[in-house]
């Protein structure tokens, strides 16, 4: 806990991104993505790199629609509303743009009047500076042409309305609308729109480890999407400025102008905060948030000291009259951390339940006590051992406390069950513990070992999350083993003993298990092997059709507010996952422009060569050297120019060609890319620049080529200036320096928010495409990157680098969600290929302690088809299983392997002592039918309280853990001693002196 403490302080003194109270929830979870994700792969590299060229940022969508004006969300009110809550934005700590309606470049020829003289130019402004309520219906309807195209208002206002703007001749075909806004930022019939709030991720700079830095970034983030939903609880009227506030407010206002007054009015301002502390040092609630509870009462939710109620007659006084939703990946990643905090309530249910049926069960205090304190205590010491390390829990190893109350439970049980069921033979107490630790020293350890190897298995994988799962609870596992062997022990000591009977209740299931049931399946054997058999072979065919897949759509309930505002704005403006297209130049890394002393240089000596050829007396030609001088730097020029893709006709026009057929896939039901709603790039900009630049002609709404330069612009030349009387060089224009001047004007006319910055690096050689995709499953999302890449080899090899070619750029495909959803699969198939090695390891190890290979081959059948049955049965039926459910199977195994090897111990001592098959399994169902028995029943009802959680992963883990640990008794009280009957056991290897030593510590009972 102190290294909690320690993490979570330090996240604070980076700076103070609480609430206003100074304090944050203790860091014990790490909900950064960046922890899931494998470094060595080359798709997570590109990810990295676009956060190291490009700014690390993402993006929140605010929502809401207008049905009701024939402008729809055009109208004056939508305007104001959008340009209200935009200017609020902006003020957000964290929020880096904001682009909407009112708020986004508008690229334009135009008339410019700088208050001496009117002159036609290029314009780069917001769509609306002026006061939205302020417009003519001829300026709201420029506007939605601008935006949607001549055709999408004419259909949603009238084409006559259109051509009073437009005039009677106007082709509407030549307004098409602006791509960077439409199925964006607003739908295509202008009845819903988007705000798009650009959050940062913050660079954290100093002495900090690299956890509390990610830890940072996350609550950075947490702290700016407060600060959105403050204003527009505002703009519901469901925050109300309390009565604190409104004094403080006056008394900051009157203090004189000074350090503390500023310091006092930005908490006051700081939208992020609920909190702050007063001029008298008082922390104290700014605003009442009210949501309406169950009862029709409306609740301040965000009160810290006791429940507050609006008053009976309140109704909110809403600024407008629209329902917003929240999109994108920040909210989406909160929901899961919000959702994953209200299943917490589980674990405590779970003991609550474990503990109750310990008493209905064993009937006994101590049976119930002593199971409780090994669990509990082997929880405390696993988990110390991951807070020990300087870690936290992630989604992963949160599942750490149910693992190890299997764990913890099935090894304690067996000591208690058999204290409990030897009592009746000993007087003494001492010889009575002692007998009991013999007879389970050897299985536990045995099923410890195997246990381990099962989790250790794990290490197989890549990911940090399952690396850290499988070394920590191997070493739980070892916790329990030294728990189960001296606290219980120890805690048996501590109860008083006096020779009771036998509670016939117990005896008789004891008895049942070991004579008619016993008979029965040794009677049966032959169809118990054969159907079983059957079962494991359908099962295991049933294996090779199980999806491991992941579809967050289906992860919550149907009601989850979060998801359904997802849904919706699906519905209304596209996906809202992030999807990253990056092109990096293939040129080599060594090459370097020219500075600046070496750029004067080459031009120099270029104006003098050309000068020379053009026939210019008194201009003194290059000399041999100057001339090998001026081919050496215009070669270096050449040579990093060419790696400059960003301004390359070349590329551009590839890019412009591959992104075309992207998009016709994209509107193709039956393609995978039809998950993809959006793309842009800075191409968007390029062409429109371009149109406007010549007469705002559709026709160069395209990428720019060499045909877009005249002729006489080609060649260098030296010009004589009659107004100086000098000459001056003239360089050579060609299609790469007519795209660098367009995005030099662009940058120079948009705000700092809306540069090149985030899409194109600042050397050129870096190109950032992005797409917004639909909430999908996980196979959809592989697919559809997949057929991206397709496109990209088969059609457009210049765009996708291979071994030996000469491609432009490489093309990589990458994205924050992108990667989460591909991370469900790589754990799925790492815990598989885990969970094969570990069933080999653990039969070799079987076979090796019992010197049998023949126990080995017959307890591969019990550890197989509890884990086989379940999933093959979601194979058979299409139901799909992610990575953190099927991790669930790693329980499974050891719960299988530990049940095998109590009830081979007890059969291998009988075998031992000169007994037949039939009464050796018939015994050993008397010694072992209690404790495993009491074992699975208690796991099951652990298990099933996860079965009410909200959280399809957890509901799916329940269902796999409870079907699974009742298959492992079924298999082990059915299939082992029809198996074992079937076969022939008595032979020389049973005398074997390892056995005849296990034997001996199981001793008689």
């Amino acid at each position: 806990m102190e290294n909690i403490g320690r993490v979570t302080k330090s996240v604070l003194s980076i700076s103070d991104i609480s609430d206003g109270s100074g304090q944050i929830a203790p860091q014990m979870f790490d909900p950064s993505l960046d922890v899931w994700f494998d470094t060595g792969d080359a798709t997570v590299k590109a990810y990295f790199d676009i956060e190291d060229r490009f700014i690390a940022e993402d993006y929140i969508l605010v929502t809401f629609e207008n049905t009701q004006d024939s402008y729809g969300v055009f109208s004056r009110e939508s305007l104001e509303t959008i340009q209200r809550l935009t200017e609020n934005f902006l003020t957000v700590p964290g929020v880096r743009h904001v682009r909407s309606l009112t708020y986004s470049p508008w690229i334009r020829w135009g008339s410019i009047d700088d208050g001496i003289s009117t002159e036609n130019g290029l314009i780069i402004s917001d769509l609306v500076e002026s006061p939205a309520t302020q417009l003519s219906d001829k300026q709201l309807v420029e506007r939605m042409v601008a935006v949607l195209g001549a055709n999408r208002t004419a259909k949603k206002i009238g084409a006559q309305r259109v051509r009073e703007y437009l005039g009677n001749n106007a082709n509407f075909e030549d307004f098409q609308g602006e791509p960077l806004l439409l199925d964006a930022i607003v739908n295509q019939d202008a009845s819903a729109t988007a705000i798009q709030i650009q959050i940062t991720r913050p660079v954290v700079e100093g002495e900090h480890s690299e956890l509390t830095k990610k830890l940072y970034s996350v609550q950075f983030q947490r702290a700016a999407l407060r600060g959105i939903e403050h204003f527009l609880n505002i703009e519901s009227g469901l925050s109300l400025k309390t009565t604190a506030f409104q004094k403080a407010e006056k008394q900051i206002s009157a203090l004189p102008e000074s350090e503390d007054k500023r310091k006092l009015k930005q908490s006051l301002s700081d939208p992020s905060k609920n909190f702050m502390v007063d001029q008298d040092g008082q922390t104290i609630q700014k605003y009442r948030v009210f949501r309406l509870d169950e009862d029709g009462h409306y609740l301040d939710i965000a009160s810290l000291n006791s429940e507050f109620k609006a008053d009976s007659t309140f109704t909110p006084n809403a600024l407008s009259p629209y329902n917003f939703k929240l999109g994108g990946v920040p909210v989406l990643e909160r929901n899961f951390e919000v959702v994953g905090s209200a299943d917490s309530k589980f674990l405590p249910l779970m003991f609550l339940v474990i503990t109750v049926f310990l008493i209905i069960l064993t009937r006994s205090f101590a049976g119930t006590v002593i199971p409780m304190v090994v669990v509990l205590a082997s929880i405390f010491g696993t988990v110390g051992t991951i807070f020990a390390t300087g870690t936290l829990f992630n989604n992963l190893t949160a599942m750490m406390p149910n693992m190890m109350t299997a764990i913890g439970v099935a090894d304690s049980i067996h000591l208690v069950a058999a204290w409990l069921l030897m009592r009746s033979q000993y007087d003494n107490k001492a010889e009575l513990i002692i007998e009991v630790i013999r007879k389970n020293a050897a299985p536990v350890l045995l099923t410890t070992i195997t246990t381990a190897i099962g989790f250790y298995s794990l290490m197989l994988n890549d990911l940090t999350p399952v690396k850290q799962l499988a070394w920590s609870m191997a070493i739980g596992t070892f916790i329990a083993y030294l728990l189960t062997m001296t606290v219980v022990p120890l805690m048996l000591s501590l109860f008083p003993h006096s020779k009771r009977k036998r509670i016939k209740q117990r005896d008789a299931i004891s008895q049942y298990l070991s004579t008619q049931w016993a008979a029965l399946i040794i009677r049966h054997r032959a169809k118990v092997v054969g159907y079983s058999s059957i079962v494991a072979l359908i099962s295991c065919i049933g294996l090779f059709f199980v999806q491991i897949d992941a579809d967050q759509r289906k992860m919550f309930t149907a009601d989850n507010p979060v998801i359904l505002d997802l849904i919706w704005i699906e519905e209304h403006l596209g996906g809202t996952g992030d999807l990253e297209i990056i092109f990096n130049s293939t040129a080599s890394d060594s090459a370097e422009g020219l500075n600046e002393q070496e750029a004067a240089r080459l031009e120099s000596l270029q104006a003098r060569n050309v000068a020379t050829a053009s026939g210019i007396s008194g201009v003194k030609a290059l000399s041999s050297a100057e001339m090998n001088e001026l081919n050496s730097l215009h070669q270096r020029y050449e040579a990093w120019n060419n790696g400059r893709i960003g301004v390359s006709a070349q590329f551009l026009q590839q890019v412009e060609q591959f992104e075309y057929r992207l998009r016709e896939e994209m509107v193709k039901p039956d393609s995978a890319l039809s998950i993809i709603t959006d793309l842009s790039s800075p191409l968007d900009i390029l062409k429109k620049m371009h149109q406007v630049q010549n007469n705002d002609n559709p026709a160069f709404y395209r990428a720019v080529n060499e045909g877009d330069v005249s002729a006489s612009l080609r060649q260098a030349s030296v010009e004589f200036d009659e107004l100086t009387e000098e000459y001056n060089y003239i360089p050579s224009q060609t299609a790469s320096t007519l795209i660098s001047q367009y995005w030099l004007q662009y940058e120079n006319g948009a705000r700092p928010g809306e540069t090149l910055s985030t899409q194109l690096s600042v050397d050129r050689q870096h190109y950032r495409m992005q797409g917004r995709g639909l909430l999908c499953t996980t196979q959809e999302k592989q697919a559809a990157i997949a057929k991206i890449r397709e496109i990209a080899e088969n059609e457009f090899p210049d765009l996708i680098a291979t071994p030996n070619d000469a491609s432009i750029a490489d093309l990589t495909v990458s994205g924050k969600k992108t990667l989460m959803d591909r991370t469900g699969i790589i754990i799925a198939e790492s815990f598989s290929k885990s969970i094969v090695v570990a069933l080999i390891v653990i039969l070799i190890v079987i076979s090796l302690f019992f010197r049998s290979w023949k126990l080995g081959l017959v307890s591969a059948l019990p550890n197989v088809l509890p884990i086989a049955i379940p999933l093959g049965f979601f194979g058979w039926f299409g139901i799909m299983i992610d990575g953190p459910a099927i991790a669930v199977a790693v329980v499974a195994l050891g719960v299988c392997v530990d049940d095998t090897i109590h009830f081979f111990t007890k059969y291998s001592r009988a075998i031992n002592s000169g007994k037949t098959v039939e009464q050796a399994i018939s015994e050993t169902m008397r010694e072992c039918g209690d404790a495993l028995t009491l074992t699975t029943i208690v796991l099951i009802v652990g298990f099933s309280t996860m079965l009410l959680s909200s959280f399809s992963p957890n509901y799916l883990m329940a269902v796999l853990a409870v079907s699974m640990i009742a298959l492992a008794w079924l298999a082990d009280f059915i299939v082992t001693p029809a198996v074992l009957a079937m076969m022939d056991i008595k032979s020389s290897e049973k005398k074997d002196t390892a056995t005849d030593s296990l034997a001996y510590s199981g001793g008689s009972q």
